[in-house]
């Protein structure tokens, strides 16, 4: 009766120590963690106001390396990434605002610009529209977005 009483103190134990690892477990590994904006930020107006953009917690390299080229292409122009130019520094701007928010200002920025209040903020600091390509598609957008994440995550603007 002893070694079932003790095979089952040790089951406990297990099982325990097992449930309290397994929260880390259940955490994804990633090369490079993505910093999350807080949860509750507006999502603005367009595409995803009534979506969630749902984001992997791991910043995909490869997507990334796609937006930074498509940064370099469609939005070095009028952005840097930690100086104003044209348009804002873009550094922490995916933590600052959700993923919907600013995938809505590529993709409605006309909209957004004048209805959203923070776009129409920016609008009066910056005193230009942005000015998205209109042959790039949502899934470059995405691409850009996954390149701000990059950043924001390692500090860095070369993908490597």
């Amino acid at each position: 009766m002893r070694w079932v009483k003790a095979l089952l103190l040790a089951a406990g134990v297990a099982f325990a120590l097992g449930a309290a690892t397994g929260v880390q477990a259940a955490q994804p590994k990633c090369a490079i963690q993505a910093k999350l904006p807080p949860k509750g930020l507006p999502k603005g107006l367009g595409p995803y106001a009534n979506k969630t953009l749902e984001l992997s917690p791991c910043v995909d390299k490869e997507l990334a390396k796609k937006g930074e080229q498509l940064f370099e292409q469609y939005c070095s122009g009028c952005h840097k990434i930690t100086q104003r130019y044209v348009g804002p520094p873009l550094k922490g701007v995916t933590i600052a605002r959700s993923p919907e928010w600013i995938m809505n200002l590529f993709l409605n920025t006309q909209e957004m610009v004048w209805n959203d209040p923070i776009a129409k903020a920016l609008l009066q600091q910056y005193l230009t529209v942005m000015r998205p390509p209109a042959d790039a598609t949502e899934k470059d957008f995405r691409a850009i977005y996954e390149y701000l994440r990059y950043i924001d995550a390692t500090g860095k603007t070369e993908v490597k």
